[in-house]
């Protein structure tokens, strides 16, 4: 599981759905939450948090999409390749994230230790832990 402290900088919320702006070392990530500030007593402004996804979540690409929210880059530290499978791990600034993607994808992307990547999370495949 991927861990990102950060703290909630802002909070659009309708009804019982909110969207979260969370500053991380990552930069900014945005997450959708179905609750609302009124229900869920972590969805304050300035609240420390941790952003939690799944290592399958975690898309790599190597071109930078400036159209995608949640994209920042990363380097490569770590390959591990299996039969169908690999695990990619990532760091930025400290951070350490694991990505989980099809061994034909790190073929196809020739990912190696070193390179350099994109990395981009949905916004409704991050929940939150409170800190």
């Amino acid at each position: 599981m991927n861990r990102v402290f950060g703290k909630i900088i802002k909070i659009d919320y309708k009804d019982n759905f909110s969207v979260v702006e969370v500053n991380t070392k990552l930069g900014n990530l945005f997450a959708i939450v179905l609750e609302a500030p009124e229900t869920a007593g972590y969805l304050k402004e300035m609240k420390s948090v941790n952003l939690m996804f799944n290592p399958t979540e975690l898309l790599i690409f190597k071109i930078k999409d400036k159209n995608l929210l949640n994209m920042f880059d990363c380097e490569i530290i770590k390959v591990e390749k299996g039969k169908l499978l690999s695990n990619i791990l990532l760091e930025k600034d400290g951070i350490k994230l694991e990505s989980l993607v099809l061994t034909r994808q790190v073929d196809r992307y020739d990912l190696k230790i070193g390179d350099k990547v994109f990395c981009h999370i949905k916004p409704a495949s991050i929940f939150f832990e409170v800190v």
